[in-house]
């Protein structure tokens, strides 16, 4: 009876031990940092000899262009957005070791098997990422309808530039500070040029239309409506006419006499000192003669019935302007008066 009890005794002892040493390995187990369920949706970091890190000390290959580009980078540099059933050029990156090289570049009609119908905002426009200082000529492909605004603005060494003839529309600045540009050629698909679209372009000498353009034509390099009426861009590298009056030279222009509108910005940037304006001229839009600091003569052939207004409006009628044929005029025409953003000069035809 004894026995049988100590027996007994003996293996609850053995099963409390177990028990117990049971619950200790338990409680180690879960009292881990790396196992507590308070760090549940917390990263949690793994150990230095972690067999993972291996993976995680690969380098990646360094890429040519810089990392902030698109997927849809060219071989070339190029970068497009998918516009929905056709791609615009929207940046160009310069390759890595190739930024002191001048080249020119022809933009592909196609990308991934859609059309190329775009050149996009400042597409090629220095920026942070890429200084696009080293194109010196650019090929834009058939298909492309629209070069968006300040597509190439800023591009120094920009000598030429080829557009086809399915181009229809030049945005503001589009060729803004392009300061090597002598020439550019416009077909006669483009009808639609918003200004200013050659501001800034020192050497630019000619604007050349297609004569078969409907909208718009050149007189003398200068930038005209097709009926001759309004003069929308004279090429601030043009060599105007100098003459010599009172012993003293002017560089001259003189406006074509069939002109009734001189549009906004048209002179902006010119160095001619005297501007001869014709009679049938009856309104000159804001920023006509902005940033004409060498103007020191404008001579108008009618003086009366101008007035000043702060809107295109032909109804409203602002302050009346004092129009004389003197030196003064030169100043009022580029500073007071038209030299901003918010004033029109007009005159009441008879």
């Amino acid at each position: 009876m004894n026995r049988r009890f100590l027996v007994l005794l003996l293996a609850l002892i053995l099963l409390t031990t177990a028990f117990t040493t049971s619950c200790q390995a338990i409680k180690d187990r879960f009292s881990n940092p790396a196992l507590d369920l308070s760090n549940q949706g917390e990263d949690v970091t793994p150990d230095d000899d972690s067999e993972d890190d291996d993976d995680d000390d690969v380098t990646p290959p360094t890429p040519s262009y810089p990392l902030a580009t698109t997927p849809n980078v060219d071989e070339n540099g190029l970068v497009y957005t998918d516009c929905g059933g056709y791609y615009a050029v929207t940046g160009y990156r310069v390759e890595t070791g190739k930024e002191n090289e001048l080249i020119t570049l022809t933009i592909p009609a196609t990308y991934k098997g859609l059309p190329v119908k775009t050149i996009g905002y400042r597409a090629f426009a220095p920026d942070a990422i890429s200084n696009n200082t080293n194109l010196t000529g650019v090929i834009i492909p058939e298909g492309v309808t629209r070069i968006e605004a300040s597509a190439f603005a800023g591009c120094v060494n920009l000598t030429s530039v080829s557009i086809p003839n399915t181009v229809t529309y030049m945005g503001m600045h589009a060729f803004d500070r392009c300061t090597s540009l002598v020439y550019i050629n416009i077909p006669a698909s483009v009808t639609d040029i918003r200004v200013p679209a050659f501001s800034g372009c020192t050497r630019l000498a000619s604007i050349n239309v297609a004569s078969d353009n409907p909208k718009y034509t050149t007189i003398d390099g200068c930038l005209y409506s097709k009926d001759g009426k309004v003069l929308y861009r004279y090429p601030i590298g043009r060599i105007s006419e100098v003459k010599t009056e009172s012993g003293t030279q002017y560089v001259t222009y003189t406006i074509p006499d069939a002109v009734t509108t001189i549009a906004e910005a048209a002179f902006q940037g010119a160095d001619f000192t005297q501007i001869i304006i014709p009679a049938n001229v009856c309104r000159i839009e804001r920023c006509a003669f902005k940033d004409c600091t060498k103007l020191e003569r404008a001579r108008f052939a009618v003086t009366s019935g101008w007035w000043r207004t702060q809107s295109p409006d032909y109804e409203t009628q602002g302050t009346v302007a004092t129009v004389t044929n003197s030196y003064t005029m030169a100043t009022w025409l580029t500073t007071t008066s038209l030299g901003n953003n918010n004033f029109w000069l007009m005159r009441t035809v008879s």
